[in-house]
């Protein structure tokens, strides 16, 4: 039993260094950032890797996003 309180206090001691790190290099330790899950409201579709789609849509609910390729960069 003794091993498991040494092992339980040097992972205690390990996380505060962590977040006193995290604290004086102004890093968030939480999974996702306040700016994540205000872009998350904002996804229009789910991509393969997660971070979705994000389309701007006007004041009549009309999205578009341009496309960067252009029928001539397909032929060359």
């Amino acid at each position: 039993m003794k091993k498991d309180e040494s092992k339980s206090g040097a992972l205690t001691k390990l996380k505060k260094k962590i977040v006193d790190a995290a604290e004086k290099y102004h890093c968030s330790l939480e999974k996702k950032t306040k700016a994540m899950k205000e872009r998350d409201k904002k996804v229009v579709c789910k991509t393969f890797h997660g971070a979705g789609i994000v389309v701007p849509v006007d004041q009549n609910d009309v999205g578009y996003r341009p496309v960067p390729e252009t029928p001539g960069s397909y032929k060359n």
